[in-house]
């Protein structure tokens, strides 16, 4: 018989095991943010609303991303959006600014 290496064999300890776990990274916010906020944007005449947790992460129609910009691209699907620009919180006088003003 040949003595060839098997399929496993070439693969070594790699193999097909788990992926390994994801570390949990704090959402671009969370310098800004020690609270839940609401953030608020309006594109082509539509209002989204959208939340920022605690942790620094932004929920948008049930998924979570990790900066302004990625959730933005949820909405804006053509293009380039920056979303630091394109979300707004409401800052302690009650106003409504974009997140740019936090950086």
């Amino acid at each position: 018989m040949d003595e060839r290496p098997t399929r496993r064999e070439k693969r070594g300890k790699q193999g097909r095991g788990r992926k390994p776990k994801r570390r949990r990274i704090a959402g671009a916010l969370a310098p800004y943010f020690t609270s839940p906020r609401e953030l608020r944007a309006v594109y082509k005449g539509k209002s989204y609303t959208a939340r920022a947790t605690a942790a620094g992460r932004i929920k948008f129609r049930c998924r979570l991303y990790d900066s302004p910009t990625a959730a933005a691209h949820a909405i804006v699907t053509a293009g380039r959006r920056n979303g630091w620009k394109f979300w707004r919180y409401r800052n302690p006088e009650g106003e409504w600014v974009p997140l740019q003003t936090l950086r």
